[in-house]
C-alpha cells in the first residue's frame, strides 16, 4: 500500500501539472486529476491482489459467503462512518460559514488553506493512531493487557511530541506559510496570524485521532458479543462539533465578529472537549475485561469453522486447522483449550471421511476440512 500510493503521487503531480496548466482546465483540472490518481491506486491495487503469490490464500475469489456476515460487518461500519463523517462534515460548514463573513472571498481563502494544512498534518498521528490500534488489538488477543497499556501509553506520548514539535514548525514558518497556496499578500499576512491557533489545535487533533482510534479498534473487538462500544466515538463527535463546536464558532464569528479566527477556536473547542472524552474514557478503560472479552469460546470457533469449511471454495484450504485456532484463542495458556483443539481436529478428520464418502458418487463436494484430513493422515 505504501509504494502503491508513493506512485499515485509521483503520478498525480503529472496528471495535475498537464490538466491545470498544459491543458488548462483550472480547478476543474485539479479536481479530475484527483478522480483520475484514486482510480489509478485503486487499479494498482486490484493488480497486486490478482497477480500477486501472497493473496493466493487470501483472496479466492467473490461468492456468495461474502454475505455472511454482512450484518456484524455494517454494525461496525455504519458508526465508523458517522464518527468519521461528523468530524470531516464540521470543517466543510466552517467553509459555508466562512461565506457569510463580511470579506468572503478572503475568509474563505483563508479557512480552506486551514483546513488543508491540517488535513496534511493529521497524516502524521493518523499514521501513530493505526499502528498503535493494532498493537493493542494484538495484545489484547495475546491475553497481555499490561502490554496493551504500555502500548497506549506510548502513542499518547508519540502523539503529543509530534503535535508539539510539527506546532514548533508552522510557528517557526508562520509568515511563509501562506506562500505554499497563494501569492495574495493578504491572505499570507491572513494566514501567519492564524498559525498560532492552528498550530495549538494540532496538538489536541493528534492526542483526540489517537485515542479515537485506539478505542475504536479495541471495542470493535465485543461486537459480537453486543457491547455496543463501536458507536461511542459517533457520540462523542455528534456531541463535540454539533453541540459545542459549531455553535460556539457561530457566536465567535458573528456575534464577536472574530471573523474566520472565531470559526477555528469554535473547532477548537470541540477538538478540546472531544480530546478530553476520549481520554477519560481510555484512562477507565478496563483492558482486563477486554481481555475476557476478546476471548472467542472454542467451541464456537469449532463449529463455525465446520459451517465457513462447507462451501465449495472451501475458505481455501480448511479453516479449522491448529494455526487457525492458535492465532484466534491467542496464546492457549488454558491447556484444556489445547486438548480441546486437538479433539476438535480428531473429530473434523471423522466428518471429512464420513462425508467423503457419503458424497462421494455425487462427485461434487470436496471435503469438509481438507487441511484437518491433512494433520490426521500425518499422525
Amino acid at each position: 500500500m505504501v509504494l502503491s500510493s508513493g506512485i499515485t503521487t509521483l503520478i498525480h503531480v503529472f496528471i495535475c501539472w498537464i490538466l491545470v496548466f498544459k491543458l488548462s482546465f483550472g480547478n476543474k483540472g485539479a479536481a479530475l486529476a484527483g478522480s483520475i490518481s484514486y482510480w489509478i491506486n485503486v487499479l494498482m491495487l486490484a493488480f497486486y491482489i490478482k497477480f500477486s503469490p501472497s493473496c493466493v490464500q487470501t483472496w479466492t475469489g467473490f461468492s456468495n459467503e461474502s454475505l455472511y456476515e454482512v450484518l456484524p460487518f455494517l454494525r461496525l461500519a455504519v458508526p465508523s462512518a458517522v464518527m468519521v463523517c461528523l468530524e470531516s462534515w464540521s470543517f466543510q460548514i466552517l467553509v459555508f460559514l466562512s461565506g457569510l463573513l463580511p470579506n468572503p472571498e478572503l475568509e474563505t481563502s483563508v479557512i480552506t488553506i486551514c483546513i488543508n494544512t491540517t488535513a496534511i498534518i493529521l497524516m502524521i498521528p493518523f499514521g501513530l493512531s493505526s499502528a498503535a490500534s493494532i498493537r493493542v488489538s494484538n495484545e489484547l488477543g495475546a491475553e497481555d493487557p499490561k502490554g496493551a497499556r504500555l502500548a497506549v501509553r506510548v502513542v499518547l506520548v508519540l502523539g503529543v511530541s509530534q503535535g508539539i514539535l510539527v506546532g514548533l514548525a508552522l510557528v517557526l514558518m508562520r509568515n511563509v506559510l501562506g506562500y505554499a497556496y497563494s501569492n495574495d499578500a493578504s491572505v499570507i499576512r491572513y494566514v501567519s496570524t492564524m498559525v498560532p491557533i492552528l498550530a495549538a489545535s494540532n496538538i489536541i487533533d493528534g492526542v483526540q485521532s489517537t485515542c479515537l482510534k485506539i478505542i475504536h479498534f479495541v471495542k470493535h473487538l465485543g461486537i459480537v458479543r453486543g457491547c455496543g462500544w463501536q458507536k461511542i466515538g459517533a457520540y462523542i463527535n455528534l456531541g463535540s462539533y454539533y453541540l459545542v463546536g459549531i455553535p460556539l464558532s457561530i457566536v465567535l464569528a458573528f456575534v464577536f465578529h472574530i471573523g474566520v479566527m472565531g470559526l477555528w477556536l469554535g473547532i477548537t473547542a470541540a477538538l478540546t472537549t472531544q480530546m478530553l472524552f476520549l481520554l477519560i474514557i481510555t484512562a477507565r478503560s478496563n483492558l482486563e475485561q477486554e481481555v475476557k472479552c476478546t476471548s472467542i469460546p472454542f467451541f464456537f470457533l469449532l463449529f463455525h469453522a465446520m459451517a465457513l469449511g462447507k462451501s465449495k471454495k472451501g475458505y481455501g484450504k480448511g479453516i479449522l486447522n491448529m494455526e487457525y485456532l492458535h492465532v484466534r484463542v491467542g496464546t492457549f495458556k488454558n491447556r484444556v483449550e489445547c486438548i480441546f483443539c486437538i479433539i476438535g481436529n480428531a473429530i473434523c478428520s471423522v466428518f471429512n471421511q464420513v462425508l467423503t464418502r457419503v458424497h462421494r458418487h455425487q462427485n461434487a463436494v470436496p471435503p469438509l476440512l481438507p487441511r484437518a484430513t491433512a494433520i490426521s493422515s500425518s499422525m
